[in-house]
């Protein structure tokens, strides 16, 4: 009789404690605008602010990728950059590649660190250089919001392939010669620029699919210059080729976005082969 009684008691009062708890605090409510600042929700286009302007000559592409992300980093140089990412608990550091024959004692290369505040609904990013091993960042943080929704497309993938200019746009024999010699030229008179590049068909994939191109300029999609066919295939060989009317002087980034589609069904992008010109 006394331990059902003491039982009792004890659960009475476990009642009385639980009771006289005040309930937790509700969670407070995250405008839709910056559900997408958190360590876990980051994938999207951003774009770097300034005030209350958008500067999209700087901005990146994060992408899921098996419990971390794959970034894309584009600067007013015209950069585009497959960075190495560290997920930590609360931030992303982000390392530039490191260039073919390259050493990683005296490489330099971009660092950054990516910071989600949801208390200034923004991703806060410290740049900085990364020279061996030796970190240089600086103390200053900038923003980055989400890229706004605009007709304007831009790019973001670095380019797998290099574009030629003159003669060479349009004869293997003249590129493999540019090649041969360090590298495709970059430089070409202002107005009409013969634009192109070669690749392998084997690789491109089925011969019986579709193959096109979309153009971009200075990182932004030229909507007239979208769908372009590729051009013939001969010994192995496609050629990707345009005459460009370009009567701008100075640097400029130009991209061939190739794309082949199959039996019907949707483009899928195979590849970016890009140059920076310099037009005079």
């Amino acid at each position: 009789m006394f331990a059902r009684l003491t039982v009792v008691l004890a659960a009475a009062m476990v009642a009385l404690t639980a009771c006289s708890e005040p309930p937790p605090p509700p969670e407070p409510e995250i405008p839709e605008k910056c559900k997408k600042i958190h360590i876990d929700r980051l994938a999207g286009d951003w774009t770097l602010v300034r005030g209350n302007a958008a500067k999209p000559e700087f901005r990146m592409r994060i992408q899921d990728a098996a419990g971390s992300y794959k970034v894309w980093f584009v600067n007013d140089a015209f950069e585009h950059l497959d960075l190495e990412v560290e997920k930590r608990e609360k931030d992303l550091k982000l390392t530039g590649p490191l260039l073919p024959g390259a050493d990683p004692a005296t490489a330099r290369r971009v660092r950054m660190y990516l910071e989600p505040s949801l208390k200034d609904c923004a991703l806060k990013v410290n740049m900085g250089v990364l020279e061996g091993t030796k970190e240089t960042v600086e103390v200053k943080t900038v923003e980055y919001l989400e890229m706004p929704q605009s007709e304007v497309v831009f790019s973001y993938q670095p380019a797998d392939a290099k574009l030629f200019l003159g003669p060479a746009a349009k004869d293997k024999r003249v590129a493999d010669k540019q090649v041969a010699e360090g590298g495709p030229k970059f430089d070409h008179p202002m107005g009409l620029v013969p634009v192109g590049f070669f690749s392998d068909v084997a690789a491109d994939g089925d011969p019986a699919c579709t193959y096109t191109f979309d153009l971009y300029f200075d990182g932004k999609r030229v909507p007239e210059m979208m769908d372009r066919p590729a051009g013939e295939v001969k010994d192995g060989v496609r050629s990707w080729y345009h005459d460009w009317d370009l009567p701008y002087s100075g640097n400029h980034h130009l991209q061939f976005y190739r794309y082949r589609a199959c039996g019907g069904g949707e483009r899928e992008l195979i590849g970016v082969a890009a140059v920076s010109a310099i037009l005079q």
